[in-house]
């Protein structure tokens, strides 16, 4: 069944929001801030009972970029989707996580939803490792993008496509450091840095 107020919502990701997706976190691979934590809410296990306008996650998100900041002075790199099976509507959240910090996360975890949003069972939030190699966590977003369209991008990315309801408002998304502005903005620095200065000799030695 479908979840919230009936505007501006999708039946399945857009497949460039897809691909896009997969890209941001080969991105975060190749800048050494792989996403090797996920955050998994199950709302129908909250006292919200729904996430109609993702104003729920996105506070998730807020916590968890302050309590990073306050604890490792690092900054937040993530990735999020959002689904609404018939099983209740559930979040997911693929962030990067320095090694030696899962413990005191998941210490955290049911303090990262919104005020007068409590864990009513214990198990809404599920904090947990995406995986010790590069291809365990692509692994991990092919899995959450798995409301995907159907179509080529999803047989590209190897996509298994499930049905994964209707949302509203955003289905996915990623903070803009990994965005495609940000990717766009990295690679143009690194050419930039590799490429000969004006007026430098080209003269063989």
């Amino acid at each position: 069944m479908p979840y919230g107020p009936k505007k501006g919502h999708s039946d399945h990701i857009a497949p460039a929001r897809a691909r896009d997706l997969a890209e941001a976190a080969a991105f975060a691979e190749e800048i050494g801030r792989p996403l090797n934590t996920c955050i998994d809410i199950n709302w129908t296990r909250t006292s919200a009972g729904d996430d109609p306008r993702s104003e729920h996650l996105q506070c998730v998100i807020k916590k968890a970029r302050r309590w990073l900041s306050k604890e490792a002075s690092e900054e937040l790199f993530a990735l999020w989707v959002r689904e609404a099976p018939r099983k209740g509507p559930n979040s997911h959240v693929m962030m990067h996580l320095l090694h030696g910090r899962l413990k005191a996360l998941k210490k955290v975890g049911p303090d990262l939803l919104p005020e007068g949003c409590e864990d009513t069972d214990g198990k809404a939030v599920w904090i947990h490792p995406t995986g010790n190699s590069k291809e365990a966590r692509a692994a991990r977003v092919i899995y959450i993008s798995k409301g995907v369209r159907p179509g080529r991008t999803a047989d590209q990315l190897g996509i298994g496509p499930e049905k994964q309801g209707r949302v509203f408002g955003k289905r996915c998304g990623m903070t803009e450091n990994l965005s495609a502005a940000a990717r766009d903005r990295h690679r143009a620095a690194t050419a930039a840095s590799v490429a000969p200065r004006k007026g430098a000799s080209t003269r063989a030695a």
